[in-house]
């Protein structure tokens, strides 16, 4: 079980990035650097080869589709369980062959005064090294020259333009921002407890018209109406837009 501290010190957009390194056996692999792009998720190794290999997503006790996880805000949640052994996972049936991730989002207290809660967090991505050792100009151009593909006049010609174009500068911004700001209430009276919270994610790509923008809403509101009756409600909705 990862507890919500743990979640919440990991500033990542995907749920399921903040999994990665906190329990044995779970493999989580961001196979694209895309901004809102997801995870690929292995609980166990790869039971098949033809076969999906996904768990079995449980939010709140509803089965959910491994999609959902990345519209949702890391920062909802109060833990997330990962249901390995069989004695666990039978309960699901055969749903649950490749494993179960169960994941319960945060609500209130009964008694508790309200509190609002306000974080955000802003970083910066860049490449981490220069891809190859392209040609400058210079090199370019004689290269040219000696294969033939350029004559001496043309290459004299462009060799007093001066030109020399950094292309990977061109095509590769130098920083990529992120930001991530999140506002929550939560707490209760005698017999109705209660949590909202929203939250807006800004992810820009080190390529040019590559961005990820998410607005999350969350309400879990919950009511004791008598000793044997309780009703409430946990609705949750996403906006993302590449």
């Amino acid at each position: 079980t990862v507890n919500s501290d743990k979640i919440a010190s990991k500033p990542v957009a995907n749920a399921m990035d903040a999994l990665q390194g906190q329990v044995s056996g779970l493999q989580v692999i961001s196979s694209s650097g895309e901004p809102g792009a997801g995870s690929n998720v292995n609980l166990r190794g790869v039971g098949s080869l033809t076969a999906g290999n996904e768990p079995l997503y449980v939010l709140d006790g509803m089965p959910v589709g491994s999609s959902v996880m990345t519209t949702m805000n890391p920062n909802d949640f109060e833990s997330v369980t990962v249901l390995k052994d069989a004695s666990a996972t039978s309960i699901y049936g055969s749903r649950a062959a490749n494993g179960v991730i169960f994941i319960t989002t945060k609500k209130g207290k009964l008694g508790e005064k309200a509190l609002v809660s306000v974080s955000t967090n802003f970083g910066r991505t860049q490449l981490a090294r220069k891809i190859g050792d392209p040609m400058n100009a210079a090199e370019l151009l004689a290269y040219q020259l000696e294969h033939g593909v350029i004559d001496q006049a043309k290459y004299d010609k462009y060799t007093e333009l001066g030109y020399d174009t950094n292309w990977q500068d061109y095509f590769f911004r130098k920083h990529a921002p992120t930001s991530n700001t999140n506002v929550s209430v939560q707490g209760g009276s005698d017999k109705t407890r209660f949590f909202l919270s929203s939250s807006y994610l800004k992810q820009e790509g080190l390529t040019p018209n590559s961005e990820y923008d998410r607005y999350t809403f969350t309400s879990n509101i919950e009511s004791n109406v008598n000793s044997w009756l309780k009703v409430g409600a946990n609705v949750s909705g996403a906006y993302d837009h590449k």
